[in-house]
């Protein structure tokens, strides 16, 4: 079952989603076999619910046929067809990155690096080692002249995701910019 965990855990959700409620009591399992064999006219034990739910330990593997069982409760044909469906609505949840990208382990100290994201946001920041930043110049957003961060990379369509941010010596936080159309500017600046 470890090939198709996220699969299994898609499955797991959906049941609960149709069940109206988690599902982690000994009388939950009891009321989701009786609603499997209601609806689909096939029996799945109590037991066997359990260690889906991993509410006891197995060794064994799910059978496919059983797991089907369970799809065709939450509205598929069986197993295969409920992951194709699971895939397809997810999508592709992995990539390269292809974009134009300035590493932070590239960079030598007093290197800066330009940046922008919509919807009219740019910062110049300088690097100061280790991957930490100091923001240089700011326009339009919430980061600010004088504030530090640390960042590994910064990616053409990719959100920029910083760690201990600091702004005005107030307390360290977390930030992420371009969230939904990631970064639209990356371009390191050469000295002069």
């Amino acid at each position: 079952m470890e090939e198709y965990y996220p699969e299994v855990e898609s499955l797991k959700l959906a049941i609960e989603e149709k069940m109206g409620r988690k599902i982690r009591k000994p009388g939950d399992f009891g009321d989701l076999a009786c609603k499997i064999a209601d609806e689909t006219g096939s029996h799945v034990g109590v037991t066997t619910i359990k260690r889906l739910w991993g509410y006891i330990g197995s060794d064994s593997r799910m059978r496919e046929d059983t797991l089907s069982v369970f799809a065709r409760f939450v509205g598929c044909a069986d197993w295969q067809g409920f992951c194709a469906d699971v895939r397809e609505k997810a999508g592709v949840d992995s990539a390269f990155l292809t974009g134009r990208q300035v590493s932070a382990a590239d960079l030598a100290n007093g290197d800066c690096v330009e940046i922008g994201w919509l919807p009219d946001r740019y910062c110049l920041v300088r690097h100061m080692g280790g991957g930490c930043f100091v923001v240089e110049k700011a326009v339009n957003g919430k980061l600010r002249v004088g504030d530090t961060f640390r960042a590994s990379l910064f990616c053409v369509g990719q959100p920029l995701y910083v760690t201990d941010l600091v702004q005005s010596g107030g307390s360290s936080v977390s930030y992420v910019a371009g969230i939904k159309n990631g970064l639209t500017l990356v371009r390191k600046v050469e000295k002069s």
